[in-house]
């Protein structure tokens, strides 16, 4: 039996749901739904627009082309939660 999909989505909600409809592998019921919100919620499509330009931005990035002392800290803060520790 397939989900029920609602008819009307609250801001949090489709603020969750931005990175599937961002990448397109929402349904196309929920994408329905979100579209129908982001047309009424200028909020809504200024956070959509923040988050494309966000992941447009960070596609970009690359670990070579950070600092040397940027790539350690980075490193020891991914270590330490690595072993469930707190880096310090």
């Amino acid at each position: 039996m397939a989900e029920s999909v609602p008819s009307r989505v609250t801001c949090e909600q489709a603020t969750a749901l931005l990175l599937d409809y961002v990448i397109g592998t929402l349904d196309p019921a929920t994408t329905l739904v979100l579209e129908r919100h982001l047309s009424r919620c200028n909020d809504c499509v200024a956070f959509l627009q923040t988050y494309k330009e966000t992941l447009r931005a960070t596609r970009t990035l690359r670990y070579d082309d950070m600092p040397e002392e940027l790539q350690h800290r980075l490193l020891h803060t991914l270590h330490a939660k690595m072993r469930g520790a707190h880096p310090q």
